[in-house]
């Protein structure tokens, strides 16, 4: 009997050095039936000629293969909405092309969302493996959530949750119920937000126990580049605008009390990172951006008044 078709999602730049370990995990599948939308996204290395040497052998083992390249490097976000506009599987998925998949992945994926009808999306475990030493830093794991829209304030507040595509899978008929355009806003931080939030919102999540791929840190990865501190602030400012827009565009009826619960979270994180790294100038902006939205509590206004009278003696002693 033929299984259900299940749609994979990956873009990758720059990632010939460990790209083939992402085509090797997809061939080692236990799952038969996938169609593969896989993006050379502008990659300046080999990255493309290595994706072409795999083409062949997916195609033999029977996957629907789409691999595409671009000369320039796009919002991956543009890519992500091409591939839903296209897709025709059942079940939905990504995959970073530096994270891992285990053997069991897709099928175990499927399998539980073709066991509970109710549900629809599912999250795994993911073993946390760092690149330049191949250490177990961790095991990524979801408490599961027993209350209502528990699992959605987590998502805004970023505890308790993943943002890693590897890490879920999803039903593309809920999907459709909720967008029925697949269309999503178009940002370069936060895509992960519009998919989950919605599903979120309404209690679709399921979890699976067991640890089902390795998710690799690298020290040029996209989120280790955040760790400029100025970089990390505008990423957190376009959190912000892309929550509100996702809330915005499947309806939420409740989005101004959950869009002020996520102002509050990300402006109190801007504040942190100018405590330790920015200005004078920007550790009082970020203040006023976080007492505009009433989350300038006690014990974050004595910690910013402390930082900035240190700021002020190192001018006064210049």
């Amino acid at each position: 009997m033929t299984r259900p078709l299940c749609t994979l999602i990956t873009y990758c730049y720059n990632g010939e050095r460990f790209v083939d370990k992402y085509f090797d995990a997809l061939l080692a599948q236990t799952y038969p039936n996938v169609e593969l939308f896989f993006y050379n996204n502008g990659s300046e290395d080999g990255t493309g000629a290595i994706a072409e040497s795999y083409r062949q052998r997916l195609v033999d083992k029977g996957y629907i293969v789409n691999i595409e390249h671009f000369k320039k490097n796009q919002v991956t976000c543009s890519l992500k909405q091409d591939a839903m506009q296209r897709m025709h599987g059942e079940y939905f998925c990504g995959c970073d092309s530096d994270d891992i998949m285990y053997p069991q992945h897709i099928e175990k994926m499927v399998d539980y969302l073709q066991a509970n009808a109710d549900k629809g999306m599912v999250y795994c475990d993911l073993r946390i493996i760092e690149e330049d030493t191949g250490a177990t830093k961790g095991t990524m794991h979801i408490k599961p959530q027993t209350v209502s829209r528990g699992g959605f304030v987590d998502c805004l507040m970023s505890r308790n949750i993943s943002f890693t595509a590897i890490a879920y899978m999803m039903r593309t008929s809920t999907w459709d119920s909720i967008c029925k355009t697949r269309e999503v806003y178009q940002t370069t931080y936060g895509e992960n937000y519009q998919l989950q939030l919605p599903f979120l919102y309404n209690d679709l999540q399921g979890y699976i126990a067991e640890t089902l791929g390795d998710y690799l840190v690298r020290s040029d990865s996209y989120t280790a580049k955040l760790r400029d501190y100025r970089k990390n602030l505008a990423a957190l400012r376009a959190q912000e605008t892309t929550i509100e827009e996702t809330l915005i565009r499947f309806d939420c009826p409740d989005r101004e009390q959950y869009c002020l619960l996520a102002r509050r979270r990300l402006r109190a994180d801007q504040l942190f990172i100018a405590l330790g790294n920015g200005t004078r100038d920007e550790l009082r902006e970020c203040k006023s951006a976080l007492k505009e939205v009433g989350g300038l509590t006690m014990r974050i206004r004595l910690r910013s008044n402390r930082v900035v009278d240190r700021l002020i003696k190192k001018v006064r002693h210049r």
